[in-house]
């Protein structure tokens, strides 16, 4: 699962994308980080805004990797389907 996230969000940061794709992408990221509940909102944070590995965010939030990782990919699965809408 953790090659699962990390692929899609290589092919993410690889593909050529404009200014304004990219404005797009940062604005609907931030709206899924937002309408997600605790603990997923502060997990979104940590990946995304602060860059903290998976394993940390574990044990900053006392919760098991897995959980982390399963948040992570809602998160990207919802980020892909409001992108392609």
């Amino acid at each position: 699962m953790v090659q699962a996230v990390s692929a899609m969000l290589s092919r993410m940061r690889n593909r050529h994308r404009s200014a304004k794709e990219l404005r797009e992408d940062t604005r609907c990221l931030r709206r899924i980080i937002r309408s997600e509940p605790e603990p997923g909102r502060r997990i979104l944070e940590l990946y995304f805004i602060e860059k903290c590995p998976v394993d940390d965010i574990a044990i900053r939030l006392d919760l098991s990797p897995e959980t982390v990782r399963r948040h992570l990919l809602r998160a990207i699965h919802r980020f892909g389907e409001e992108r392609m809408s």
